[in-house]
């Protein structure tokens, strides 16, 4: 039997595509020094940049690559509010956002920003009335993912845009998860976008950060600086056509994969009610349908499930985890989500990518059936 990897949200697999036009790359790239690699180095580059430029709908000059979808949040929450120092230190954080925008925060704090964490719904919705009724002229900078890497649920981040312009903050998204589609960075309203290509099927490393023009983002403050500020080199050039040649992928492959993906989550139905599983999927009917939290009604460690799945050549993944023999670190999405302790405990994400089959998904819900029916 063949491994099934279900932690796409976590990192996704290489695409095909990408491992083609590296090698490609690589071949034109081979012998060259001096000037001459510089100047083939640049172009590949700016030509990657374009191509990102046009799947987001933004210009080219808007397009930053980054060492990944950590240093593009990183340099976002930290960069842009530092860059407007003295215009107010109010800042807007989802409760429910990954490490990587929430640590950074956490380091604004320390030097005296104030943090407001926006609160979520027992649906993982932020609250957009608490932005609204917060956000003042001391506001100036907001940060909501697009979509929940562990639970999939959709944020609608062009009505937080809307509300955070009326006081002209800067707003940030990450909109690494559940991107099977181009974008239009302007219909979204957004000011700051990050992408990982370690969450698209490029490589890890390899990252994007969409600034709108005009935008102000102190860059040095944030830590790293952005690759292309530097004399380029063999890695970031592949890592700049890696990201976008994933993105050129999804673009090319979107309806098929929408397709794919309402089959895969079919057969996953089927086979969960043919197993005879009592399990519940935390979602709303806007969520993205690659990526499915789930919980057994009845209490199971989720820890044991992922080591028991991964045993059999099965990987999930969950925000669990054992911490002494008498305490757990659990997910702070679930837990601002306000899921009972139970809930929250045996709870896992199974998130599909671009390489999951039909037989992945058989095989997946068969060998839960078997390690849930063991107790």
């Amino acid at each position: 039997m063949n491994n099934v990897y279900l932690k796409h949200s976590q990192l996704s697999t290489v695409r095909n595509k990408v491992l083609e036009k590296v090698g490609e790359t690589i071949e034109k790239m081979k012998g060259l020094s001096g000037n001459d690699f510089i100047k083939k180095a640049e172009y590949f580059i700016e030509e990657s940049r374009s191509s990102v430029a046009d799947f987001f709908s933004s210009k080219s000059r808007e397009i930053r690559f980054t060492y990944g979808g950590t240093d593009s949040n990183s340099i976002a929450v930290l960069g842009a509010p530092q860059a407007m120092e003295g215009k107010g230190n109010n800042i807007f954080i989802g409760s429910t956002e990954p490490g990587s925008i929430i640590k950074p925060a956490k380091h604004l704090k320390k030097i005296g920003y104030k943090i407001l964490e926006i609160p979520v719904n027992e649906f993982g919705i932020y609250d957009l009335e608490f932005i609204s009724d917060r956000m003042n002229i001391e506001t100036t900078f907001i940060s909501v993912s697009r979509i929940n890497k562990e639970t999939g649920i959709k944020q609608d981040i062009t009505n937080v845009a809307k509300i955070a312009k009326q006081v002209s903050a800067v707003v940030h998204t990450d909109a690494s998860f559940g991107l099977i589609e181009p974008l239009n960075v302007s219909k979204l309203g957004v000011d700051l976008m990050s992408v990982g290509g370690e969450f698209i099927g490029s490589f890890s490393g390899s990252g994007i950060l969409f600034v709108r023009e005009g935008t102000l983002i102190e860059t040095l403050k944030a830590g790293k600086r952005h690759f292309v500020e530097k004399k380029p080199d063999m890695d970031n050039v592949l890592n700049a056509v890696a990201i976008s040649e994933a993105l050129q992928d999804i673009s090319e492959t979107k309806n098929e994969f929408r397709k794919k993906l309402s089959r895969l989550r079919q057969i996953f139905d089927k086979e969960v009610a043919k197993e005879g599983l009592d399990i519940d999927i935390i979602s709303t009917e806007d969520s993205y349908q690659g990526i499915m939290c789930i919980s057994p009604k009845t209490f199971y460690d989720a820890e044991s499930i992922v080591e028991k799945l991964s045993m059999k050549g099965v990987y999930v993944y969950t925000g669990v985890e054992t911490i002494s023999d008498d305490e757990k670190s659990a997910s702070h999405v679930l837990i601002n989500m306000g899921m009972s302790e139970q809930k929250i405990l045996s709870s896992f994400t199974a998130s599909i990518g671009w390489d999951t089959t039909d037989e992945d998904m058989k095989t997946f819900v068969k060998i839960l059936s078997e390690i849930i029916k063991e107790k």
